[in-house]
Formats: C-alpha cells, sequence, structure tokens
C-alpha cells in the first residue's frame, strides 16, 4: 500500500465515522490481527495516519490526475 493510499483509507474513515470512532476502528481492526502480519502492517499504518492527523491539526487527501 502506498503512502496515498494510507492517507485516502485515513481519510475516508474520518470522512464515514467522525474522528474519534476513526480511531477506534482502526486500533480494533489493527488488534484483530497478528503482529507481523500485513493485515496489521496495512492497519497499523492507518493508525499512524490517524494519529499524525491529530498531531497536524488537519487531513487532506491528494487528488490524482
Amino acid at each position: 500500500m502506498t503512502q496515498d493510499q494510507i492517507v485516502a483509507a485515513a481519510f475516508e474513515l474520518v470522512r464515514k465515522h467522525g474522528f474519534i470512532e476513526a480511531q477506534r476502528l482502526s486500533d480494533l481492526w489493527r488488534d484483530k490481527n497478528s503482529e507481523g502480519t500485513a493485515s496489521f502492517a496495512l492497519h497499523n499504518a492507518v493508525c499512524k495516519q490517524l494519529r499524525e492527523f491529530a498531531t497536524v491539526g488537519a487531513c487532506y487527501r491528494r487528488i490524482n490526475h
């Protein structure tokens, strides 16, 4: 998964569920997977992106043409 895809996934979670619920769901999905698996890594990347949104104070989605 590319960084742009991770940002888009995190953005969509926030758009659909709100920020707090997006964080909760992302953490839940990550924790349902075993460490070292691809699913864990992908969900963890989305969790990290959500935390970055929280610290930066804005979330954006790049539009590729």
